[in-house]
């Protein structure tokens, strides 16, 4: 299992932590607001504001040889899904 961190702060200025795991060819991600203790795990589809963030944190990473190149393809496909959805 692979799992990527990350934290954003919204309009608000209100941090929140963002988490994907990648396990047995499957996405799975969560976020929570720093103020909550619990974890929201998005079971179908993550959010695309959520999707695009996260690409942006995993081309990084590939850019630094932390992250296989091809997991950038599975994320552009799945942006690309839900947009085609919009």
């Amino acid at each position: 299992m692979t799992t990527h961190e990350w934290r954003e702060r919204d309009e608000d200025g209100e941090l929140t932590f963002h988490r994907a795991n990648y396990h047995a060819a499957r996405w799975t991600f969560a976020s929570r607001p720093k103020a909550e203790p619990e974890w929201t795990n998005y079971e179908d589809q993550p959010p695309l504001e959520l999707l695009e963030s996260f690409r942006e944190v995993l081309w990084n990473k590939v850019q630094r040889r932390r992250a296989p190149e091809k997991l950038i393809d599975q994320i552009d496909a799945m942006i690309e899904e839900l947009r085609e959805k919009m």
